[in-house]
């Protein structure tokens, strides 16, 4: 039972990170998630007032190296193996492969609406990035299974790292500036604090 549950959450939270709260962006029902990426929706929201106390993002990716995640998970609960040593993997070399990272979230935040035209918000939110580029996947492949020769000659073409992280504390507004039946506008702006925390290329 208990590893029914374990599985049950990774599972659950695997598909939640791989959209990138995309379902919370686009939906009138998003709240400050949704005000994060366009202010304006406040407005006329279908919340009178939203809070967020924690929300999180993660997301991994390249196109080097594809696995069936369930399957994965599964020969990871029943012989004790790591996601990156399944078996059933699919490699895909080439002098270009690409590694990225990415990782957001959002603290305390939320918005009110002033009355029936305005709204105004606070916005916490915690951003990561890592992007590892043109690397050959070969030699990646080697690193990982340990079998790599630091004394043979290879040739990386035009490779680059970048790793980002920063600081967001944004406060929205939004109006709604025309509401006559068909015709409907409304409009939002943020203004931002934002703090670099860390830089590597």
């Amino acid at each position: 039972m208990k590893k029914f549950f374990i599985i049950t959450l990774l599972l659950g939270t695997s598909f939640s990170f791989a959209q990138d709260l995309s379902g919370l962006t686009t939906e009138n029902y998003g709240g400050i998630n949704r005000a994060i990426y366009n202010p304006a929706t406040m407005a006329d929201s279908r919340f009178v007032v939203d809070f967020n106390a924690f929300s999180s993002y993660n997301e991994f990716g390249n196109d080097y190296y594809r696995i069936n995640l369930f399957n994965a998970l599964m020969d990871k609960f029943k012989n004790n193996t790591k996601i990156l040593d399944y078996t059933d993997r699919i490699l895909y070399p080439d002098n270009h492969n690409q590694f990225w990272k990415s990782n957001e979230i959002i603290g305390p935040s939320g918005f009110f609406n002033l009355n029936d035209k305005n709204s105004v918000g606070l916005i916490i939110r915690y951003r990561y990035l890592k992007n590892l580029n043109n690397v050959p996947g070969e030699i990646y492949g080697q690193y990982h299974d340990n079998t790599f020769d630091p004394t043979q000659s290879f040739a990386i073409d035009k490779a680059s790292y970048t790793e980002n992280s920063f600081m967001q504390v944004g406060i929205p507004f939004s109006r709604v500036i025309l509401d006559k039946k068909k015709r409907f506008l409304k409009a939002g702006i943020t203004i931002n604090y934002l703090r670099g925390l860390e830089n590597k290329f």
